[in-house]
């Protein structure tokens, strides 16, 4: 015999009781199905449609990487031109008179390849300077365009003196000069006269005179055996020995004299 609860349906549902076996109608719409299709039976064809909205296009998205800047074009480095060396300059230092005082130069002239540099720009100088008669070394060093290092010279000359009186002798004369001044007198060695025929001074003799000699320390020369009835012209100067070298002051304005018979 068969179990009675073997022949009902697994899910029967519920059942309208109109019509048997049908699923339960939309009580609010009878005859309707869930599509909600108007072209199926029983739709609400009353029922108006949503219409489609136009699509807007999609905007292209950015990227989303790192952005690149252009690069700009590397200029190389200029190259800076070299530095002429002074090493073979020509220097020139104007030389001073002592004074008691003391002294730098101030006169400077460098040349290089023929072109003369200027200074400040183109070299610096140093130097210690001093007072007493002698010579002082001179640093030329290179500037801006030009490089290295040139010594030069700067001189300090002894004071110079004059002819105060000539007095004319028998084939010759006797020459007179101004006495230095004391401090002048301490960078004196002594003097030189100097006589000629000629204006020039071409063809001069000299006599050089110690200042600590008696001649010196009266500064009187007599100069003899002459040309009797000539005209001499005639010059002094001072000289400082310093080691082995010796230095002079310019000569003196010249003076002239005749002799006799």
């Amino acid at each position: 015999p068969t179990d009675p609860d073997d022949t009902k349906p697994d899910n029967p549902g519920p059942t309208n009781p109109d019509k048997p076996g049908s699923t339960d109608p939309d009580p609010e719409n009878p005859g309707s199905t869930e599509s909600g299709n108007p072209d199926e039976p029983g739709a609400d064809i009353n029922k108006p449609t949503t219409p489609q909205q136009p699509t807007t296009p999609a905007t292209p998205s950015k990227p989303t990487g790192p952005t690149s800047t252009p690069t700009k074009p590397v200029t190389p480095p200029t190259a800076t031109p070299a530095r002429a060396s002074i090493a073979s300059a020509q220097v020139i230092v104007g030389a001073k008179t002592y004074t008691g005082k003391k002294l730098l130069p101030s006169s400077v002239t460098v040349k290089l390849n023929g072109k003369t540099l200027r200074k400040g720009i183109d070299y610096t100088v140093s130097c210690k300077g001093g007072k007493a008669v002698g010579s002082y070394q001179v640093t030329v060093t290179g500037k801006g365009s030009y490089a290295g290092t040139k010594t030069a010279t700067f001189t300090i000359n002894p004071k110079g003196t004059s002819v105060s009186k000539l007095t004319k002798a028998k084939r010759g004369f006797t020459v007179k000069w101004k006495k230095p001044s004391k401090s002048a007198l301490k960078q004196t060695t002594g003097y030189q006269v100097r006589y000629s025929l000629r204006k020039s001074m071409q063809g001069a003799k000299t006599k050089t005179v110690k200042a600590t000699s008696s001649t010196g320390k009266k500064c009187t020369l007599k100069v003899s055996k002459l040309k009797g009835g000539k005209k001499y012209y005639v010059q002094v100067r001072t000289y400082k020995k310093v080691g082995k070298k010796t230095y002079y002051s310019g000569w003196s304005k010249t003076k002239a004299v005749k002799t006799k018979k």
